[in-house]
């Protein structure tokens, strides 16, 4: 499904997920959280808020493009910063923020949010971008991506 490549903006899923997972827990298959549970959710929101403020911040620093429409637009790879850890931290971020409401409302099927924004977003967004920054960016987006992991 090419047609959906870079349409839907990464933020926009999240909020759709972020919205069905509240939703659904309102409405059953919800647990009372761990006194524990909590704690740890709210860890992983810091963490998140941390790798997605880092990851713009680095793209800011840099110059170059945050419209994850159009990748193509890059004028540089940022290799520096968090992301010597992670290709994607704005997007392991909004994963670890859908992880931390999952824990929050100790809800077994949001933990699957998580999984399903990846696999949709990389199939949709990562990918793209990954043959757009080949494209621009070549032997040194090569050497980037073996030496960096995709998601953590």
């Amino acid at each position: 499904m090419p047609s959906l490549e870079t349409k839907i903006p990464p933020p926009i899923v999240l909020i759709v997920v972020l919205a069905s997972v509240w939703t659904a827990s309102r409405f059953g298959w919800v647990d009372s959280p761990p006194d524990w549970g909590n704690w740890v959710a709210a860890v992983v929101l810091v963490a998140a808020v941390g790798f997605g403020l880092a990851g713009i911040r680095e793209l800011l620093r840099a110059d170059t493009t945050t419209d994850s429409a159009h990748p193509d637009r890059a004028s540089s790879l940022v290799t520096c910063g968090v992301y010597r850890l992670t290709r994607n931290p704005i997007y392991l971020a909004m994963a670890l923020i859908l992880t931390a409401l999952g824990l929050h409302r100790a809800y077994v099927w949001g933990l699957m949010a998580p999984v399903a924004f990846v696999l949709y977003v990389t199939r949709f967004q990562i990918l793209p971008e990954e043959r757009a920054m080949a494209q621009k960016f070549g032997a040194a987006y090569a050497e980037y991506r073996a030496r960096v992991r995709r998601w953590i």
